[in-house]
């Protein structure tokens, strides 16, 4: 996977489940989107889920 595909992958993910009109590359998520530590840790979940393919340890044992 490219760095373009990662980008765009991200852009995605903002866009569809942020509902980020434009988000951009270079975009500061707090100050142009109003993004806060929980929205990052929802992109992070995200992230893994998306492109890594897998779940951290730790989100698996909150589930249980």
């Amino acid at each position: 996977m490219t760095r373009d595909d990662i980008t765009g992958k991200i852009l995605a993910i903002l866009t569809e489940d942020f509902e980020f009109e434009t988000p951009g590359p270079d975009d500061n998520l707090r100050d142009d989107h109003g993004f806060d530590s929980i929205d990052a840790i929802e992109l992070l979940g995200k992230i893994e889920l998306t492109i890594l393919g897998f779940s951290s340890p730790a989100r698996k044992k909150k589930r249980r």
